[in-house]
């Protein structure tokens, strides 16, 4: 399976796609993924049919204003945040990528119940009492503001779905970083089973499942046993603790455990951030093609 090449590298690297597109070229890359670090100008000069666009990551190109809003109980935003879904899918179209990615957005929880947990496990303290205390407010604050966010972004889902199917776009729903984030496992099947398994697919993230069950969440291998067969596509990158994005190889991941879920076709995007330099982004790509999930 050919890789493709996240914009994650793109940043603070690169002012146009087209040096972006001919470094990945010189990597090795022959499709690429684009997200939402790419700015509108950034597309000069780039025509369809030139590069291999393997799926894009909503909102692409990048804008102002809102975005991870597609479970907002503010109709403004959320409004904004399937429009921006919408245009996204538009650009798909025109640049024959046949999937784009979507964030459903957060419960409406105090996001410093969250910041408290992860500072607790940088320091460390990850298995202490006052560890599994701020855990567990953080997972009765979700479940108390559940219901609602995950209505509205069911809602928001079919308003997108509705333009998606005129086009023959496909989505799929990624897995999140942050635990107040939706779709939780649960969410996600809730999500999948009432969609059409035609036009919804998952995504599955590695460096974000593995966040989650290092803070004592949901296991990593669950979301793959639970979705495998719906999956779409993955983004594959490394973790170190709560730091991921990282060249795959250069951290904690088990590797084989994933490769031994990924589907056939799914499409393989390495998410790699933009410090690691171009020796490292090659070793990482041999990397997963040792560890079989390329």
């Amino acid at each position: 399976m050919k890789p493709s090449l996240s914009t994650m590298w793109i940043q603070q690297r690169f002012d146009n796609l087209k040096d972006f597109f001919a470094a990945g070229r010189a990597l090795g890359f022959k499709q690429f993924e684009l997200g939402h670090t790419v700015r509108p100008e950034m597309f000069r000069g780039v025509q369809p049919g030139q590069q291999t666009i393997s799926s894009i990551h909503a909102p692409c190109p990048a804008n102002p204003g809102p975005w991870d809003y597609l479970a907002s109980q503010d109709e403004g935003n959320r409004n904004q945040a399937v429009t921006q879904a919408k245009d996204t899918i538009t650009l798909a179209q025109k640049l024959k990528a046949p999937i784009v990615i979507l964030h459903m957005g957060k419960v409406a929880i105090d996001p410093s119940l969250e910041k408290r947990l992860r500072d607790l496990y940088n320091e460390g303290r990850k298995g202490t009492q006052e560890y599994e205390d701020a855990r567990w407010r953080l997972v009765e604050a979700r479940a108390r503001a559940q219901a609602q966010n995950l209505t509205t972004a069911a809602r928001s889902l079919e308003e997108i779905s509705q333009y998606a199917q005129a086009t023959g776009i496909r989505l799929g729903l990624e897995n999140r970083y942050y635990y107040y984030e939706v779709p939780n496992i649960e969410e996600m099947s809730t999500l999948l089973t009432s969609s059409d398994p035609a036009m919804l697919f998952y995504w599955h993230d590695t460096g974000h499942a593995q966040n989650l069950e290092n803070l004592g969440f949901t296991r990593h291998e669950e979301w793959l046993k639970a979705f495998a067969s719906r999956m779409a596509g993955v983004h594959l990158h490394d973790i170190v603790g709560l730091q991921d994005h990282r060249v795959a190889g250069k951290g904690e991941m088990n590797w084989p455990m994933i490769a031994s879920y990924l589907p056939a076709k799914a499409i393989r995007t390495c998410e790699f951030d933009w410090p690691h330099r171009e020796e490292e982004i090659v070793f990482g790509v041999e990397y997963l093609r040792q560890m079989g999930c390329l």
